[in-house]
């Protein structure tokens, strides 16, 4: 996968063995033969970032000029604070930024892959964005209630049809089918976002977050410009 470093001089740098990580955060990604084209010292280019928005489950509006891709587990706490940061970052700027989640469980998690499904299945009934918002907010209940309890939380219609939703191996493919989008990217720890081109591994941060969505908002409007000249 080519990354390209954001907003600094053209020096291109062919990377064998790419390792990040500190241990407070607890989770590395590695990257081989990546070609790195030096920026910033927080986010990576990714030009073909589109085609990672096209799957995953879409929080806000279809065609909103910015995406917020978000390759995430729902039993990571990093990840629950990158999802409190991106529902502030959406109360901000309403129309102009959409959050897409793609599940991307971790096999050191015990119920990621559980919980990834049971999401899943909570969208098949229109409740997706209420259910990813009950699993963090109750993160610390996740290995001790059935997914259905909050199901019935959010108000999921048919918990007959979501209990046979997490039964069905058409299921466990969608959430398989969001991981391996991932591992093209070379996602190998979460949270890993894409703030439209940008790429950030780990929680990058509330400040960090909106500074990437404005960067992207007036390149958006830029080019819209552009366009009508």
């Amino acid at each position: 996968m080519r990354f390209q470093r954001s907003r600094r001089p053209r020096r291109t740098l062919v990377v064998l063995v790419l390792l990040l990580g500190t241990s407070a955060v607890g989770f590395g990604i590695r990257k081989q033969f990546i070609t790195a084209q030096r920026a910033g010292t927080d986010s990576y280019v990714v030009p073909e970032w589109e085609k990672y928005a096209s799957g995953g489950f879409r929080i806000g509006p279809a065609h909103a000029p910015v995406a917020v891709i978000v390759f995430s587990d729902f039993s990571c706490s990093f990840c629950r604070t990158v999802a409190s940061d991106l529902r502030y970052i959406r109360a901000e700027h309403h129309d102009s930024v959409a959050e897409i989640y793609r599940n991307f469980p971790l096999t050191s998690h015990q119920v990621g892959r559980a919980a990834a499904e049971a999401s899943v299945c909570a969208s098949q009934q229109g409740a997706f964005a209420a259910y990813h918002d009950q699993l963090f907010a109750h993160q610390e209940d996740l290995r001790m209630k059935p997914w259905v309890s909050f199901a019935k939380a959010v108000g999921v219609p048919d918990l007959t049809v979501f209990e046979s939703c997490l039964r069905d191996s058409a299921t466990a493919r969608m959430v398989s089918d969001d991981s391996m989008a991932g591992a093209e990217l070379g996602v190998q720890a979460t949270p890993t976002v894409l703030v439209n081109e940008l790429l950030f591994v780990g929680a990058p941060g509330r400040a960090a977050l909106a500074r990437a969505v404005d960067e992207q908002l007036k390149k958006s409007r830029a080019l819209r410009t552009a366009g009508e000249r």
